[in-house]
């Protein structure tokens, strides 16, 4: 084991006592940087490390046997119009030219469905809930109930100057604000509650 490692190991067997008892603790942590890492103050390198530091952890609990309800659920994104030709397919209706920006066809994005695994777990008498889509999922999960449609993401609208358009836009979650020195610990606590998991204790061995 590495000299980083094991002083991160004494620290946190020192706080907590038990590898169940961090992870309790971890499993907060996570809730509150999960959600902020939806916000606009979350930055680039955070938001990566903890999305993939999430993807581990709720890997590390199923397998694990703290899951109560696994389910798929889906949504179903609409088609944006695109805003060069307004939905037309050509900008000058005087020709035929197809629009650059959408080769014609009148959609900057087309509707797409997209599917989310829901994972629930039950850890120390405590129930916390996490979606992750489906292609980031790289273990074998058995779904408890049929699939269901996710709950529609709130929408505002902000005017479009160029075009006098409206366009929809998704509402963040309330911003969560979290200490520097929040962030650095709870990170710390997963990566040692992740490095005690058993093939990684053997492989660091």
């Amino acid at each position: 084991m590495r000299v980083a490692e094991a002083k991160r190991s004494e620290v946190f067997y020192g706080k907590y006592g038990s590898r169940e008892a961090g992870l309790a603790a971890g499993c907060e942590c996570l809730f509150s940087l999960n959600r902020f890492v939806k916000g606009n103050i979350c930055s680039v390198s955070y938001r990566k490390e903890i999305r993939q530091l999430k993807k581990r952890v709720i890997q590390l609990l199923y397998e694990e046997g703290y899951s109560v309800q696994c389910l798929e659920q889906y949504r179903d994104v609409p088609a944006l119009e695109c805003m060069a030709c307004e939905g037309a397919g050509i900008v000058d209706p005087n020709d035929s030219y197809p629009c650059r920006t959408c080769a014609g066809t009148g959609l900057y994005k087309s509707a797409v469905r997209r599917t989310f695994v829901c994972f629930r777990f039950l850890i120390d008498g405590k129930a916390y809930c996490w979606h992750q889509p489906k292609e980031n999922v790289r273990f074998q999960y058995a779904t408890t109930a049929p699939p269901s449609v996710m709950r529609p993401v709130e929408t505002a609208t902000r005017p479009i100057k160029k075009k006098n358009m409206m366009l929809p836009v998704r509402k963040r979650e309330e911003q969560v604000v979290l200490s520097l020195s929040f962030i650095e610990e709870g990170l710390e606590l997963l990566r040692w509650i992740l490095s005690q998991a058993p093939e990684q204790r053997s492989m660091a061995a």
